[in-house]
C-alpha cells in the first residue's frame, strides 16, 4: 500500500509513497552504504542501489523487489555495494542507468538493454545527462586508496582479527545459506583494479540553479573536480561517503575534508560510514566495515566551516531542503 510506513517513515516515493505536495521541496533519502533517493516535483532519481544485503547487516525494511519508481539511476562506481541491484531495478523501474564504461559493460553483461544505459567516462568538462528540469554532470573521480603500508595492513588485519573472534563469541554463527548468499553478493559488480582509477565518478545534479553534489567514494580529488569547482564554486547539498574503516582519522584529515573544501556544501551528508558484513573469499561472512560514529564529522566540519550543516540522517529517515530558502527538515514532513 502507498500510505504503509517503511520503518516508520512515510513510504519513499521509489516505493510508490507520495512525493512531497511542496514543489519547491528536494528529499534525499538514505538506503544504507552510499545508495540513496533524491525526489523533488515528479520526479525520483536513485543514486547507487544496493537493497538485498547479506545477513547481519541492518535490515532496510524493503528488498530489490519493492522499488517501482524511478526515473535515473547514478551509478558512483560498480563494486558490488553499490551497483549489486542495479540492473534489476532498471529493468523494474525503465530507469536510464548513467555509470562508467567499465560498469556499463557489466550491466549489458546482466541483460539490462543498452538503451538504458548511459556510459559516462566523466572526462575532460564531464558528461552532462539531461532531464525534465535538472541536468546531471558527471564528472571522473578516483575511488579510496587505502594505502597502508605494510605494518598498517597487518595492524589492520588483526583488528579484524579480533572482531572476528568477539563476534564468534557474542554472535551465533552464521548458517551455511547466509554465508553462500552473501559470497553471491559480493561477486555481483566488477572488482578489477581500473575501477578505482577509470570507473568512479562525481555527479553534480542540477535542480534550476539548486545543486546536489554525490560522490559514493573518497578518494582524491580528480582535475576534472578541481576544473569543474574553480568554475562553478559550491553546492547546496553534498553526499560524501567516508568509509567504515579502523583508519577513519585518516581518511577523515587526508580525504574527507579537503573534498569537503573543494564543494563547499550549505548542507552535508556523510555516507558509507556504517557497518557492512560480506563474505568474498567463501570462508564465512565477515565484518568487512566497522560503524563510524558522524559526530567526528560533524564536529571537524563545523570547526572548519561553520556556515555548513552536516545532516546525518537514519535509514529511510527524509531530509528535506527547500530550494527557494535552503531550509532543512530532518524526520518525517506531514503529507496531505
Amino acid at each position: 500500500m502507498p500510505d504503509e510506513l517503511v520503518r516508520n517513515y512515510r513510504r519513499p516515493v521509489s516505493l510508490g509513497g507520495p512525493a512531497h505536495p511542496d514543489g519547491d521541496a528536494v528529499s534525499v533519502r538514505w538506503f544504507g552504504t552510499a545508495t540513496f533517493e533524491l525526489s523533488f516535483g515528479d520526479q525520483v532519481i536513485l543514486l547507487d542501489n544496493f537493497y538485498d544485503r547479506p545477513a547481519r547487516n541492518r535490515s532496510l525494511g524493503f528488498s530489490a523487489a519493492d522499488v517501482t519508481r524511478a526515473d535515473h539511476i547514478l551509478v558512483g562506481h560498480p563494486h558490488f555495494d553499490h551497483v549489486a541491484d542495479t540492473a534489476r531495478v532498471a529493468r523494474q523501474t525503465g530507469a536510464a542507468v548513467a555509470i562508467a564504461p567499465i560498469g556499463a559493460d557489466y550491466l549489458l553483461g546482466q541483460g539490462l538493454p543498452a538503451s538504458q544505459i548511459i556510459s559516462v567516462p566523466g572526462l575532460g568538462k564531464g558528461d552532462v545527462v539531461s532531464g525534465p528540469g535538472f541536468t546531471v554532470t558527471a564528472l571522473h573521480a578516483y575511488h579510496l586508496d587505502f594505502g597502508l603500508t605494510a605494518g598498517q595492513a597487518q595492524k589492520w588485519q588483526a583488528v579484524r582479527a579480533a572482531q572476528a573472534a568477539f563476534d564468534a563469541e557474542f554472535t551465533p554463527p552464521p548458517t551455511a545459506a547466509d554465508g553462500e548468499a552473501a559470497r553471491q553478493i559480493a561477486q555481483r559488480g566488477v572488482h578489477t583494479p581500473e575501477v578505482n582509477t577509470e570507473a568512479t565518478l562525481s555527479y553534480i545534479i542540477d535542480i534550476d540553479g539548486f545543486r546536489i553534489a554525490y560522490r559514493d567514494s573518497g578518494g582524491k580529488i580528480s582535475d576534472e573536480e578541481n576544473a569543474y569547482f574553480a568554475a562553478n564554486p559550491g553546492v547546496d547539498v553534498a553526499i560524501l561517503s567516508l568509509n567504515g574503516l579502523p583508519h577513519v582519522a585518516q581518511q577523515l584529515e587526508d580525504v574527507f575534508l579537503p573534498l569537503v573544501r573543494l564543494y563547499q556544501p550549505r548542507v552535508l551528508v556523510p555516507a558509507h560510514h556504517d557497518e557492512l558484513y560480506a563474505n568474498f573469499d567463501g570462508s564465512g561472512l565477515s565484518r568487512l566495515f566497522n560503524n563510524v560514529s558522524t559526530e567526528t564529522i560533524k564536529e571537524r566540519v563545523h570547526d572548519e566551516f561553520p556556515a555548513s550543516a552536516t545532516v546525518q540522517p537514519g535509514l529511510i529517515e527524509p531530509v528535506t531542503v527547500r530550494r527557494s530558502t535552503g531550509d532543512v527538515t530532518v524526520g518525517d514532513v506531514r503529507v496531505g
